[in-house]
């Protein structure tokens, strides 16, 4: 346990960092908001027949956005990685490195009946949560909290793509 502290500690460095980078790199795109990818598509066309200079500007402000965008994901990895280890759970970058990973931690959060904890690791993560919403329907279903469970299998229906009745029918 005196490990998952030092590494929660080493994290929340870790997330300031990233905090401090992040704001360091707005200040660099001018301290105002990027333009989104819409906005970016529009002035494109608004500006095409200039030529030079603003394609150089253009490019330097779609490579910080693209930075910016990076610092935002690892930020959310940092983050959940922090969550993760505050909750006690033995975790590393390594295991939120990709989606396949992610997928990984999961499923090793589920067999933990760890379901709130593997709900929030499917949304930071962007991976399917239905798993996680179908098993805690089923664990909720063993401890005869009958009313629970079937708000769970709603939310996993819900996501759900393709015929209910295998989901349904599973035991």
């Amino acid at each position: 346990m005196e490990t998952i502290g030092s590494a929660y500690h080493a994290t929340e460095t870790f997330v300031q960092g990233l905090l401090f980078a992040k704001s360091q790199l707005r200040k660099l795109a001018g301290g105002s908001e990027l333009p989104s990818n819409s906005e970016r598509c529009r002035d494109a066309d608004d500006t095409s027949s200039d030529a030079g200079s603003s394609s150089v500007g253009s490019q330097s402000t779609d490579e910080l956005s693209e930075v910016l965008s990076q610092a935002d994901i690892w930020l959310g990895r940092a983050e959940l990685l922090q969550s993760l280890l505050g909750s006690g759970i033995a975790a590393s970058l390594d295991d939120i490195a990709d989606q396949q990973s992610s997928a990984h931690l999961r499923d090793r959060l589920i067999l933990d009946e760890r379901y709130p904890m593997a709900v929030y690791t499917c949304k930071k993560c962007k991976i399917d949560v239905f798993p996680v919403w179908n098993a805690w329907g089923h664990a909720l279903i063993r401890m005869e909290h009958y009313a629970q469970a079937r708000v769970k299998f709603k939310q996993a229906l819900q996501l759900h793509k393709g015929d209910p009745a295998p989901v349904i029918l599973e035991s």
